[in-house]
């Protein structure tokens, strides 16, 4: 088990620490004696507290910048980073870059640039697998299922020490602050668990006021949940809703549900089967544009744009969320300014992987497109 010390922090120390940090301290061993027992316990007497360098994300080098700039300009080149993506996985070229989307991020303002994304799916669709390959390319990333994390695995934990004192402990998504966190089997989360997903995907904080302890940690995280449908397979005599476990004010947090179908089609099928066997002989990234680590880099690399709207922009998306707003009287899914949002951080996410300062027209035409195949697949 770990060692556990005690350390006190005292003057203008107090309240720079939170839970889940990684700190370097400096300090003095000091005993704290007690007259009536033999031994004295020990503790540390903190005199300063730093930061330590979280690993920083791998940049691609100024060669690498130049080659990806030029080709982010050639036609086809969103394409070969999606086959770069999970190129174990046959086909789904609309999932895979809509995880690419969210591993990108939109901008923050006052509102989130973190995206949502949801996959439901039958099951064997190799929904777990996206998750984890999508884990694999972000430094500060958690995968986890949801079978096996309480609310207080997920948010903020409250431990006993053995001396009887409570302390809280950071969990998954707290410490995938500027990460992601991917959830597999959301729907089987318990019903505390899912209430404590709401405040941590709108507001991006975590709260928590338990024995005598309130605190509030930042978790700016996307967070990518997968889920099979309530009763295994996807009953298309049902609404999505009714096939989801998951109530609707949790829904409306997601900025994209894709649905995922297990349908019987003898060309595909056998075009995958044979992806398979395939992968089976070799290694599949020999043959892609970005190998893994590559592409790593590349996400890392688009992260620090912050591309803005430009008016042609502003007005291509009012057009599109009037559309929305009309179509969303008569479907399932509710279409609100929350949807409006997920449409602008996509657009930017999109802008960001092409290396733009600026969200153009085609941007949201991309994105729009991708919407609607969206909601084709419910």
């Amino acid at each position: 088990s770990p060692v556990i010390f005690t350390g006190k922090l005292v003057g203008n120390l107090v309240r720079t620490s939170y839970v889940g940090q990684k700190k370097l301290i400096t300090g003095l061993f000091r005993s704290d004696i007690d007259l009536k027992k033999n031994e004295h316990d020990v503790f540390i007497d903190v005199m300063s507290v730093q930061d330590m360098d979280e690993n920083k994300p791998q940049m691609p080098d100024e060669e690498e910048i130049k080659k990806l700039n030029s080709d982010a300009k050639q036609d086809g080149f969103i394409d070969k980073v999606i086959n770069s993506f999970a190129p174990a996985i046959f086909g789904y070229q609309d999932i895979k870059l809509s995880i690419l989307l969210q591993l990108a991020g939109g901008v923050k303002t006052q509102k989130r640039g973190d995206i949502n994304m949801f996959l439901i799916g039958d099951p064997s669709m190799a929904k777990s697998e996206l998750l984890k390959f999508a884990s694999q390319l972000v430094p500060k990333s958690i995968y986890t299922s949801g079978r096996g994390s309480s609310a207080a695995g997920l948010t903020i934990g409250i431990v006993k020490m053995s001396d009887g004192r409570s302390i809280a402990q950071a969990g998954v998504l707290p410490m995938c602050d500027g990460g992601l966190a991917c959830i597999d089997e959301f729907d089987k989360m318990g019903e505390d668990d899912r209430s404590a997903m709401h405040e941590a995907m709108e507001q991006q904080t975590v709260s928590i006021a338990k024995a005598g302890i309130a605190m509030t940690l930042p978790s700016r995280t996307s967070v990518l949940a997968a889920a099979n449908p309530k009763w295994g397979m996807y009953d298309s005599d049902n609404s999505l809703r009714d096939n989801i476990n998951v109530p609707a004010p949790l829904l409306s947090r997601f900025d994209l549900i894709w649905l995922i179908q297990d349908k019987v089609n003898m060309t595909s099928d056998r075009l995958k089967a044979n992806h398979i066997l395939e992968s089976f002989e070799m290694s599949m990234g020999d043959r892609c544009y970005l190998k893994e680590d590559n592409l790593s880099k590349y996400i890392n690399y688009a992260r620090t744009f912050t591309p803005k709207l430009n008016d042609e922009a502003k007005k291509t998306l009012l057009d599109i969320y009037e559309k929305m707003r009309n179509v969303s009287s008569k479907s399932d899914i509710p279409i609100g300014t929350r949807q409006l949002e997920a449409i602008v951080r996509l657009s930017m996410a999109y802008a960001k992987l092409h290396f733009k300062e600026e969200v153009d027209k085609s941007d949201i035409n991309i994105i729009r497109i991708l919407l609607e195949k969206q909601y084709e697949s419910f």
